[in-house]
């Protein structure tokens, strides 16, 4: 399940338009990249990418220490350490996301923010230089929508490190009796791989056909000590005359 965009524009948005830090070893840009726009509902997941530049004479790490951000921080993939960034190289990472919550609800906005160091070594224990803090510009999170979604509008159900789980495939969708949309797939644990591992069947309910969507929730979870196992492969088969709806997955 990916992030897709239905177009580029020429001129970025307010909301697109990336906030800066500089200073001696690092540049970094962070930059929202989904289709949403400036006002966001519970239950979108945002997405974004961070561009760092190396401005110093050797190779550094740009090491991500905090951030409210899935898909940013090690040592799980994904996430946006990049080691070995050679001397004036510009590099970007493009696994960062965040699914708006009943908390960001709360507070009317959500902003995406990170702390970074440049680190001599992967594993961030030779610090060069701490503390660069980027951000993006604040997106409103308003309860209701603002219009209707565009017909053939792609809608972000899922990005790398949503949920926990680091990557996200095998999608199913199906429409029930009552008109509900369901969606469900794989949420796989520590990387992209296909069974055997634990991976997990998660699901999310949209109830309006398609204009908003509940969170992700696990139907059928992964076991991550021995004996460990997991599920793939999700399918839906609706009975139309009771209403009732099977979802069928493998176990390995």
């Amino acid at each position: 399940v990916a992030a897709l965009s239905l177009k580029k524009s020429t001129a970025p948005s307010p909301w697109r338009r990336p906030l800066r830090s500089r200073a001696e070893y690092l540049e970094l840009a962070l930059t929202r990249t989904d289709s949403l726009g400036s006002e966001v509902r519970l239950g979108d997941t945002l997405t974004y990418s961070v561009t760092y530049t190396n401005l110093s004479d050797r190779a550094i790490t740009a090491f991500p220490r905090t951030s409210n951000l899935a898909g940013m921080l090690p040592p799980n993939p994904p996430h946006c350490r990049y080691a070995n960034l050679a001397a004036g190289a510009t590099q970007t990472c493009t696994t960062a996301s965040h699914t708006v919550t009943a908390e960001d609800l709360a507070a009317g906005s959500f902003t995406a923010t990170a702390t970074f160091d440049a680190t001599a070594d992967r594993e961030g224990t030779t610090v060069l230089e701490a503390g660069y803090v980027v951000s993006a510009p604040a997106v409103t999170v308003v309860d209701a929508p603002a219009g209707p979604r565009e017909e053939g509008q792609y809608v972000t159900l899922a990005s790398a490190g949503d949920a926990g789980f680091a990557c996200h495939r095998i999608p199913a969708l199906t429409q029930a009796t009552n008109g509900w949309i369901l969606a469900a797939w794989d949420g796989r644990p520590n990387s992209c791989q296909d069974a055997p591992q634990p991976n997990s069947i998660v699901q999310r309910i949209s109830k309006d056909g398609g204009q908003t969507w509940g969170p992700i929730t696990v139907i059928a979870a992964g076991k991550t000590t021995a004996p460990v196992h997991g599920y793939s492969d999700p399918s839906y088969i609706v009975d139309r005359e009771t209403g009732r709806v099977f979802a069928m997955f493998v176990l390995s």
